[in-house]
């Protein structure tokens, strides 16, 4: 019965990869539009009785300290924000002004994304990732990849509209809220098969690429550059300047010091470079929406179109009218209703949970960072990607449970979760042995696992 949930397990971890290649609302049910189910859901939802029987069985446990420190970090968030929803929003909701009601539903909404956070780390942390595994998340990753980048170029290129994957959505303001635009969205790009905010989209293209990195760090030279080119060509034409810089910076931290792979990198560009040049000579103009875009690479330029240089003002005048906001915020929950959402992340943790949610979420990512740090060499792609969703969280509230941002830390969490659980430290679970046996060329270091009856070399002595 263990043997079959492991499988199980597997299998479902792939479906939920596969499942962040479409993250549109496949039925129009529940109590808003926020929280209409997705794919990735509804794995989520199947995920859970699969641990709740693992647990019963007393196969639940799990045995990486790094998993088990970042679990306990995550819990201990989800009780602080549920504590500032209770009395800040519930209780006594003195710092906040509005009296409608809509607040709270917020508020509920972040606490099931975060909890949604927690299952899926609490799950992924407990499968055995071993070397053929690997090989078939990353092949399973680089299919999500391959259709939300196509999406996104079709998009672009007015072929198929978002609108396309929405047809079963509502058109009406009042009922779809954001929903809306995406489904009725002919030629706007920059949403693709992910949802209404380019800065989703951009973002869940830069995971999968860490996702694949991170399961095979060994993966030829050309393959590499050949998926990277793919991605930051779908990042670029996505329109978010903010996820466009911090792909940049993620990129030259990984390959800085692998001149072999920018080669490769170099080649293919100059080679699709000249193809669409001589195939297709209109191709600079096609390509001129989203280079005006991303040229002002900096949010704080004053010919931003969404002007976000007055929206952080007005937060920050929010803060001042009380100063208590400053050290509690408003409640967890309360921005979108309040003063929309800050357009970014740490103004709007500010806004909402104050100096003091701040300081929790500094500790939680310095924690997360020397826990990979402590995972090995094979955590880099996951320890980059982490600092340039950070970096891009300056212009975005990306790893913000906000409605904008989908089930993006769900899926966060998960490669989190791996990324903390390097295949070479799955020996760790084993049972260490020389094998001297004659048809050895060498002495030679395997592991056995009592549990599953599987010898896995660790290396030759």
């Amino acid at each position: 019965m263990q043997g079959k949930l492991e499988h199980l397990d597997f299998i479902l971890l792939c479906l939920f990869v596969l499942s962040q290649a479409y993250a549109v609302p496949l039925f129009t049910v529940g109590p808003s539009w926020a929280t209409w189910p997705t794919a990735g859901d509804l794995v989520i939802a199947a995920i859970v009785p699969i641990v709740l029987a693992r647990r019963f069985m007393g196969a639940g446990q799990i045995r990486n300290k790094a998993n088990k420190r970042i679990l306990v970090l995550l819990v201990a968030l989800l009780a602080a924000c549920t504590c500032s929803y209770v009395i800040l929003c519930r209780a006594m909701p003195i710092l906040y002004l509005t009296e409608t009601g809509r607040a709270a539903e917020f508020g509920e909404y972040q606490l099931y994304r975060i909890v949604q956070a927690i299952v899926t780390f609490a799950f992924a942390s407990q499968i055995d990732l071993t070397i053929p595994r690997r090989k078939i998340l990353a092949l399973t990753t680089v299919a999500a990849l391959l259709v939300v980048c196509a999406a996104l170029f079709l998009e672009y290129l007015s072929i198929v509209p978002a609108s396309a994957y929405a047809g079963h959505l509502p058109k009406s303001l009042s009922v779809a809220g954001p929903w809306a635009y995406y489904a009725s969205a002919n030629g706007a790009f920059g949403y693709g098969t992910i949802g209404f905010n380019h800065a989703y989209s951009s973002s869940q293209v830069l995971l999968l690429l860490v996702l694949y990195l991170f399961l095979e760090p060994k993966a030829r030279n050309f393959t590499r550059a050949a998926l990277v080119f793919i991605a930051e060509a779908a990042i670029l034409i996505s329109g978010c300047r903010a996820v466009f810089a911090g792909s940049l910076l993620f990129l030259a931290a990984l390959f800085i010091r692998r001149p072999r792979v920018l080669a490769a990198f170099a080649w293919i560009f100059l080679a699709v470079a000249a193809l669409t040049t001589g195939l297709a000579p209109s191709a600079p103009d096609v390509m001129r929406p989203a280079l005006d875009r991303v040229s002002a690479i900096n949010p704080f330029d004053e010919e931003d179109p969404g002007e976000r240089d007055q929206l952080w003002l007005g937060q920050i005048q929010y803060l001042n009218e009380k100063p208590l906001r400053w050290l509690t915020g408003g409640g967890f929950g309360t921005a979108v209703e309040e003063t929309g959402n800050a357009h970014m992340m740490y103004l709007q943790i500010l806004n909402e949970t104050g100096i003091v949610g701040l300081a929790a979420f500094a500790f939680a990512f310095a924690e997360i960072f020397r826990q990979l740090r402590r995972a090995g060499p094979e955590s880099r792609p996951m320890i980059f990607g982490t600092l340039a969703i950070l970096v891009a969280s300056i212009a975005q509230e990306t790893l913000y449970p906000v409605p904008a941002m989908g089930q993006f830390i769900a899926f966060y969490a998960l490669c989190l979760a791996l990324a903390l659980r390097p295949t070479r430290n799955s020996a760790a679970r084993g049972i260490l042995i020389l094998d001297v046996s004659p048809n050895q060329t060498a002495p030679q270091l395997v592991a056995i696992y009592p549990s599953r009856a599987d010898r896995r070399p660790v290396g030759a002595v």
